[in-house]
């Protein structure tokens, strides 16, 4: 079993992303986990130094306010499919697990896209925006409080 793990931002995604990469390798002791997330971001160091292999991908979160920089978080939100596809077809996923934060939203459809197994995992009681983008795409969502599930559109895969 070989799982990649979409995760940046924010420690609240990076941590239960690492979490559930050691539980697997204790549970399944011949799976192997990578993590994808921003060349510049905690998410890079944290995976680094927990031993997994990283993969970088160039995006950014939308600034909620009007913004000049939107128009290059838009420019690298159009680029990053592609690389998303890059990084699936190279590492082979038997699983790709979406922790939330923007680097989610590239990942889970492209998983999809290429028939790869989905998971979003929500920490939150209300939906961030990358889970609420990409919930179509995934084959699962588990979530921390089950109050959130009636946030979502496809509440029939929560967990």
């Amino acid at each position: 079993m070989k799982v990649l793990f979409a995760c940046g931002g924010s420690g609240g995604h990076i941590t239960p992303a690492i979490a559930m990469a050691e539980m697997l390798q204790k549970n399944f002791p011949k799976a192997t986990c990578a993590f994808v997330g921003n060349e510049n971001g905690m998410e890079r160091r944290i995976a680094l130094d927990s031993g997994y292999p990283f993969y970088p991908i160039r995006i950014e979160g939308l600034h909620r306010s009007l913004s000049f920089r939107n128009l290059r978080t838009l420019f690298l939100a159009a680029k990053a499919p592609a690389r998303a596809r890059e990084i699936i077809k190279e590492y082979e996923p038997s699983l790709v697990i979406g922790t939330g934060g923007y680097v989610s939203f590239p990942m889970i459809p492209a998983a999809k896209r290429l028939g790869v197994p989905t998971v979003l995992y929500e920490p939150n009681a209300i939906p961030g925006l990358s889970v609420r983008l990409t919930e179509k795409q995934a084959s699962l969502i588990l979530l921390q409080f089950e109050a959130c599930a009636a946030k979502l559109k496809y509440r029939e895969k929560a967990r």
